[in-house]
């Protein structure tokens, strides 16, 4: 049970996000946490696996290389070195070699981003939230280097236009999968 990325229609994710996405990298905690971020991450991941995209996540808080388990359908590389800068990072590139990198979380750990010398590389997506402003500058320059940021509500989405950022955002609201919770094999 949970929030899940997308509303009825799962096309929604890739037509807003405007790219077509091969091997997809997640970057963010690890999946198997309990918060509401995991859940997202591990429903796009479950959602992108099931469409046969390619798909692999990079977790802070986790152990292992990669580490698989039936629980998760995808690989999950741990996210070595402090919040602010996986020391591992181009490893797991090398390893996965992804189209995209989906970063869900909190942006101030993807601070990193404005320096990582391989961006232009990947498709850069950064699924974020927020309830406070105003969008310091940092954050504007952050949501300046992805290319697109996908918030939950018109009121994300509104704020972060209107504080210089130039980058495409995109609405996807959190929705309840009502087929998820009908499905006993997902329990």
């Amino acid at each position: 049970m949970g929030f899940v990325y997308g509303s009825v229609d799962d096309d929604i994710v890739e037509s807003q996000m405007g790219v077509i996405m091969k091997r997809v990298l997640i970057i963010g905690e690890t999946p198997l946490s309990h918060s509401q971020l995991a859940t997202v991450l591990r429903e796009l991941g479950f959602r992108l696996t099931n469409k046969n995209f390619q798909v692999a996540c990079m977790a802070l808080n986790h152990t292992g290389w990669p580490f698989t388990d039936s629980r998760i359908m995808y690989p999950i590389y741990p996210w070595v070195g402090p919040v602010d800068k996986p020391i591992n990072l181009d490893e797991v590139l090398s390893e996965f070699k992804p189209d995209v990198l989906l970063l869900v979380g909190a942006p101030q750990i993807f601070k990193w981003l404005k320096t990582f010398e391989a961006r232009s590389k990947y498709k850069t997506v950064l699924h974020t939230r927020f309830i406070t402003t105003p969008i310091y500058k940092e954050l504007v320059e952050l949501y300046n280097v992805v290319d697109t940021v996908v918030v939950n509500t018109k009121f994300e989405k509104k704020a972060i236009e209107s504080s210089g950022v130039t980058t495409k955002v995109a609405i996807v609201p959190p929705a309840t999968n009502l087929q998820e919770l009908k499905n006993p094999a997902r329990r």
